[in-house]
């Protein structure tokens, strides 16, 4: 089949470092993966393969723990209402889920807010804090938001309420001074020499401030059982693609074991209307399934339908709202296929994937709430730094997604004089200006990213773990790379590489014919089918060709027998 890839435009392949052998318990092949992930002795690729629950690290290592639990305890003691402050993603619906199950548990008068995305946007803002004052609120704890909100906790506390944060965001640095809430900060951004737990996602940091709060309440709430409260935990981490290394691997990998046996009414529902088994519940259908849907309603209407699944104790009600978040899901795609294809058009006519190293749109007709999936998507097209923003009558409100090597939210802090607000991590990161700043804006993140970004930078590059030969591959092998699960952020799937495979087959395939099906034989006489997809209209391959390929592997089972194929991340030409 003929059609029109450019083989030019092609991504480096990269496969960083020849791996030493690290240890005889494991095969040449999984030494190489250990030893490019930057594993280089036994023990800590032990350690790595077989996290170990037990081995989670101390909830005080986390500064001002022990000042959140005697706040908190006296709160819950006195019986003063407490708000847990949430965020719409489904990081800060889990993060507030689990707290306020946590309370309740535990007999606390507690309620909880989840801001609008649309109304108020992310974190606290002081129409929040007027409204849980009139409702008599004693004591806010937030969630997954609160780090940068310096003036807001100044509000609230003019007002008389307590508050403590808990947040996992960066902190919030002016002229190389990091500013933090003038209460007290649970944030691990906090324990820079930590790495256990410095990367701990919104979810992660309250679990460990329920870990902590156990102390105190150990008889209602004996050690071990907080082992429960980790479904929403996984959940959470793995949304929020935070690396799955440290403590975040060993939360993930006991979670989904909770996961596959909740006792959540929500998550059960949720799983139930999917079709998925729990069995097989992964990182992937948590990550690419399950978690849109939940994200789905705070980006089409509110997130306090999602939140409402997650603490419900009613089944009936679960399937309601699972309804409901399918239907926001569908329209979200919508929404979202079409910003990208507008977005794509007007990068087109005004070259500026040609011209610039970062790239900032803005459109009145481009919901805030997509335009993060949106700026992801063109990212991943154009391999440099997005900004795109919903223009307003006053403010744009915009979501930045950025490329490995330049940190979009150290970026912004050098315009941090433009904003009205902003907030993220070196990845992803959202701000509100006002109109009349977008031209400086602009001007201003060209020139830093014409500083810092390279031409090679915006070249697409692929890292790959292992150069293996088709007469490698086998049940032996899958199961044991097995032993790297659960796969996310930092910690994927493995990347092979495979040279000199001359194609025996290939159709095209998929409803518009846009995903190439290729069967491959190699010297050795092995022979394997795989799949390239969106490369239909992108390929000069035909039966015959010598071609490299860098792919995932995948088992699929029928009727008991189970096969091994191919998931083709990129094809080349052989030299």
């Amino acid at each position: 089949m003929r059609a029109n890839r450019n083989f030019e435009l092609d991504r480096n392949w990269i496969l960083k470092r020849k791996g030493e052998f690290i240890s005889n318990k494991f095969s040449l092949v999984l030494n190489q993966i250990l030893f490019q992930r930057g594993f280089e002795d036994e023990k800590s690729a032990l350690d790595f393969l077989h996290p170990a629950y037990e081995d989670l690290k101390s909830p005080y290592k986390i500064k001002e723990v022990e000042k959140a639990i005697a706040v908190i305890k006296k709160a819950v003691e006195n019986k003063n209402k407490i708000a847990i402050y949430g965020d719409y993603d489904v990081d800060g619906l889990t993060a507030t889920a689990l707290m306020v199950s946590f309370l309740e548990y535990i007999e606390a008068n507690v309620t909880h807010y989840i801001p609008s995305r649309q109304a108020d946007g992310y974190g606290l803002n002081k129409k929040s804090i007027d409204l849980l004052w009139q409702e008599k609120v004693d004591l806010i704890i937030t969630v997954d938001c609160g780090t940068s909100a310096i003036s807001e906790v100044d509000y609230a506390l003019k007002l008389g309420l307590d508050i403590v944060v808990t947040d996992h965001h960066d902190l919030k640095e002016v002229e190389g001074k990091i500013i933090l809430p003038n209460c007290i900060v649970i944030n691990p951004k906090r324990n820079v020499k930590e790495p256990d737990i410095y990367s701990l996602s919104g979810v992660g940091v309250v679990f460990y401030l329920i870990r902590a709060l156990q102390d105190s309440f150990i008889e209602i709430l004996p050690s071990g059982k907080e082992k429960w409260f980790l479904d929403l935990v996984a959940l959470g981490t793995i949304c929020d693609i935070v690396p799955l290394r440290h403590d975040n691997r060993v939360l993930v990998k006991y979670g989904l074991k909770v996961l596959k046996k909740s006792r959540n009414i929500g998550l059960q529902t949720i799983i139930e209307a999917l079709e998925i088994n729990p069995i097989e519940i992964n990182s992937y259908k948590i990550g690419f399934v399950i978690g849109p849907r939940l994200n789905a309603a705070g980006r089409m209407k509110e997130a306090t339908e999602s939140l409402a699944l997650l603490l419900s104790k009613d089944k009936s009600e679960s399937i309601a709202i699972v309804a409901k978040l399918n239907e926001y899901n569908l329209k979200r795609q919508e929404e979202t296929e079409r910003i990208v294809t507008e977005a794509k058009e007007y990068i087109k006519l005004k070259s500026l994937d040609k011209k610039q190293k970062i790239i900032l749109l803005k459109n009145k007709s481009w919901p805030a709430g997509i335009i993060g999936i949106a700026a992801s998507r063109l990212v991943e097209e154009y391999n440099r730094p997005v900004l795109i923003m919903e223009e307003g009558d006053k403010y744009l409100k915009g979501s930045a997604r950025s490329i490995e090597g330049f940190n979009i939210i150290e970026a912004l802090n050098k315009c941090s004089d433009l904003f009205l607000k902003f907030g993220g991590h070196s990845q992803a990161a959202g701000f509100k200006l006002e109109k009349n700043n977008f031209i400086a804006l602009e001007n201003k993140m060209l020139l830093i990213a014409e500083s810092i970004i390279s031409d090679e930078d915006l070249v697409p590059k692929i890292n790959i773990d292992c150069e293996i030969e088709f007469k490698d591959i086998g049940q032996d092998l899958i199961d044991e790379i097995g032993m790297l699960e659960p796969y996310g952020s930092n910690n994927r799937k493995p990347y092979f590489v495979t040279r000199g495979s001359v194609i025996s087959e290939i159709n095209l395939v998929g409803a518009n014919k846009d995903h190439l099906k290729i069967t491959l034989d190699s010297n050795s006489g092995c022979s394997f089918t795989g799949m390239a997809f969106n490369y239909g209209s992108r390929t000069v391959l035909k039966v015959g060709d010598i071609i490299d390929i860098v792919y995932t592997l995948e088992t699929n089972e029928w009727n008991n027998i189970r096969k091994i194929s191919l998931y083709i991340i990129d094809l080349k030409m052989s030299k």
